[in-house]
């Protein structure tokens, strides 16, 4: 008798969890594609936009359902899998690749201060993040960070 309710109770649970439930809210607030508007130092209050790079195009990353991503600088494409840590606080990416090869000037920056966030031990970059609205920022600092506004 008590297989059986083991059985039926299993069956129950697994027939009323979808795939929404599982996610937690942050990861469908980060969920989508954004695009880097800017550079932003909280302490000093320092902005640099896109306008302000001479050598210029768009950054976008897009954060997929199945904890992958791809990406773009204008001039070259990068991508991989990233997962949260147990506080949601962290976002890691793997598999980083990147071919830096004609990049511009507000590329480099991106990935200048990307790579900021490498961890050599687990060879991730390992970012913390917030995400409130249409803004994602993606820190390389503690007082510094990467604003995404949400495509």
């Amino acid at each position: 008798m008590k297989k059986i309710l083991y059985i039926v109770f299993s069956i129950v649970i697994l027939l009323s969890c979808n795939k929404d439930d599982e996610r937690s809210q942050i990861e469908n607030l980060l969920l989508d594609e954004w695009i880097l508007v800017s550079f932003v130092n909280e302490l000093d209050g320092t902005t640099v936009n896109e306008d302000d790079v001479e050598n210029s195009g768009p950054i976008t990353i897009h954060f997929k359902e199945d904890f992958s991503y791809t990406g773009n600088t204008g001039r070259i494409g990068f991508f991989g899998t990233f997962i949260l840590n147990n506080s949601e606080t962290v976002l890691i990416l793997l598999s980083y690749y990147l071919t830096e090869i004609g990049e511009s000037d507000w590329g480099w920056l991106f990935i200048e201060n990307l790579h900021l966030n490498y961890n050599p031990q687990t060879q991730h970059i390992e970012s913390d993040f917030e995400v409130s609205g249409d803004v994602l920022k993606l820190y390389y600092s503690n007082v510094e960070f990467m604003k995404f506004l949400r495509l």
